[in-house]
């Protein structure tokens, strides 16, 4: 009788490295880019920070020439942030804004969640016009399922918003519009006259 190679008890980084890579081969680069974009956001990963120094693939997009260090792209203010998710949706900036806010704002200013004062100011910050009444569109971003209400007028985003920013958003805020419980009523009885 052979005797079994006993699993490890500690993880293997080898392994869950190809597990990544083969994962990820089906795709072509942009999608791989989000992908790994929206793994990093979701583990916390913040790209920069210190990181050691790694020679770049030559001609390598996203590489700094001469310094061999990956430069990331990602904004740190709010209007940067916004410009480059351009969400149009009233909800799609709201789950935007409590994105930033979550997850990509500098240490100090980072919350769990947002009311409407934070939605208001980040509107002005970005040069966009300020809601008649914030919390409106964030009611409705809850009603649709992009943020959760943790107590009266706060809500943080949850894992459809985060979803919504880190990887529709991206192309163009495009994400098709989700009808109201009204709105499916109304179509559901239309369709049975």
């Amino acid at each position: 009788m052979g005797s079994q190679p006993q699993p490890s008890k500690h993880p293997d980084e080898l392994d869950a490295m190809r597990a990544v890579v083969d994962a990820a081969a089906p795709f072509d680069d942009a999608v791989r880019r989000r992908i790994f974009r929206y793994a990093a956001e979701r583990l916390g990963l913040d790209f920069n920070a210190a990181s050691p120094t790694v020679e770049p693939p030559p001609g390598e997009a996203g590489w700094s020439g001469e310094s061999s260090r990956l430069v990331q792209a990602r904004p740190s203010d709010i209007r940067s942030f916004l410009a480059e998710k351009n969400p149009r949706a009233d909800t799609h900036k709201a789950a935007a804004v409590a994105y930033f806010y979550r997850f990509v704002a500098p240490g100090p200013e980072r919350k769990e969640e947002i009311g409407s004062a934070e939605l208001q100011n980040a509107m002005r910050q970005a040069g966009w016009h300020v809601f008649k009444n914030p919390a409106v569109p964030l009611r409705n971003a809850a009603a649709t399922g992009f943020l959760d209400r943790t107590k009266k007028g706060a809500y943080c985003i949850n894992a459809v918003g985060e979803n919504l920013v880190a990887m529709l958003l991206p192309n163009g805020g495009e994400a098709p519009p989700r009808k109201s419980a009204r709105a499916r009523r109304k179509a559901g009885k239309q369709r049975k006259a």
